[in-house]
């Protein structure tokens, strides 16, 4: 088995093992429960892992590739105004807090 996948966030690593699961290809999460050591140990040595059999690594490779791509990368950097309401949000959040009108539409 080889790791594919690793992330600070188990919950982000049962994501992609979800996502490879879809694509038919299964996979394996190790250290999900090593966050309580963060401190104690090297950081990366507490992230959860995903792992996957060797003839299926290049495909998952390929499919972490297209999940991630799929993933916001950044914050928005400037307040947004509700095209329902006219509430000023600040730029983090993707809803209204006042209507609750997406930011996406």
């Amino acid at each position: 088995m080889q790791r594919v996948y690793s992330s600070p966030t188990p919950a982000e690593a049962h994501l992609v093992q979800d996502y490879l699961a879809q694509a038919g290809i299964q996979a394996v999460i190790q250290g999900s429960e090593l966050g309580g050591l963060q401190g104690l140990v090297p950081t990366t040595e507490t992230y959860a892992s995903v792992w996957v059999a060797d003839e299926d690594m290049a495909e998952a490779e390929a499919l972490v590739r297209e999940f991630l791509d799929g993933q916001p990368n950044d914050v928005a950097e400037t307040a947004w105004q509700c095209p329902n309401c006219g509430e000023e949000i600040e730029p983090q959040f993707s809803d209204c807090w006042n209507c609750g009108t997406s930011r996406i539409g």
